[in-house]
């Protein structure tokens, strides 16, 4: 889509680098990481935001950890995925999150 005009606050910029977590897709053992590019969390009208520089999936919490969110303390988490996300969700869509 276009650009959004808004005034928003960064939180935290990081290179984008995380473990991916057992059970997820791109888990190939131990020591495993994703990269998402140079990543940032920024808030806009109470609301966390991630941006990230490679287009790619949010296949676990990774991204969210490295940017300080803690997802089981969200009640709504927003993830722009296709469905092979679920494998690394799994455990927050049955119990703790509602997913969009």
């Amino acid at each position: 889509g276009g650009s959004i005009v808004c005034s928003a606050q960064v939180r935290v910029l990081t290179d984008g680098v995380c473990p991916a977590r057992p059970g997820s897709v791109g888990y190939y053992g131990p020591g495993s990481k994703r990269s998402l590019g140079r990543m940032a969390r920024v808030v806009i009208n109470n609301v966390d935001v991630l941006i990230n520089e490679v287009r790619t999936q949010s296949m676990d919490e990774g991204a969210f950890t490295l940017a300080g969110i803690d997802v089981a303390r969200y009640k709504i988490c927003g993830i722009k995925s296709s469905t092979h996300f679920r494998a690394g969700w799994g455990e927050y869509v049955a119990a703790r999150c509602t997913f969009w």
